[in-house]
């Protein structure tokens, strides 16, 4: 079985690797069919989208909001939204930072419930998928264990 190179794990070996992505691109026929013989410059930049989140979303004189405090899985998330959104209840708890000092708990509390509702769509997401259950990409995102 060809080894999957779309889980984190697997991509991080060839991160910043020209030889190894134009060899990937060779070996796969939609990609060289697509792209024949494309040459990567001697830079090649990749990113880890895996879900991450600030375990500290405020501190003193700053709020963390968009990408900054919360990066989703692209397939499940809804990165534009949440960016927007924790924009705009940030703004508003720096604005009534000093008339009300439980907007920093309200923020806070609303943050967690954004990332369990994540978490949770995530995992019936990633569940519901049966068309690649062999695929190890799938296979790893299918263990993600749903929040209660």
């Amino acid at each position: 079985m060809q080894q999957s190179l779309t889980t984190p794990k697997t991509a991080t070996q060839f991160h910043h690797d020209a030889k190894q992505w134009q060899q990937i691109i060779r070996n796969n026929v939609g990609l060289y069919n697509l792209l024949g013989n494309f040459e990567f410059g001697k830079d090649v930049f990749s990113h880890d989208v895996r879900s991450s989140w600030l375990e500290q979303p405020m501190g003193q004189s700053w709020v963390a909001c968009g990408d900054a405090l919360l990066a989703f899985d692209p397939i499940a998330g809804q990165g534009l939204f949440n960016a927007i959104y924790t924009g705009m209840k940030a703004a508003e708890t720096i604005l009534s930072s000093t008339e009300y000092t439980h907007h920093h708990a309200d923020y806070l509390t609303e943050i967690n419930q954004i990332i369990k509702t994540y978490e949770n769509r995530r995992y019936l997401l990633y569940k519901q998928e049966q068309r690649w259950s062999e695929n190890p990409f799938w296979q790893a995102h299918q263990t993600i264990t749903k929040t209660t």
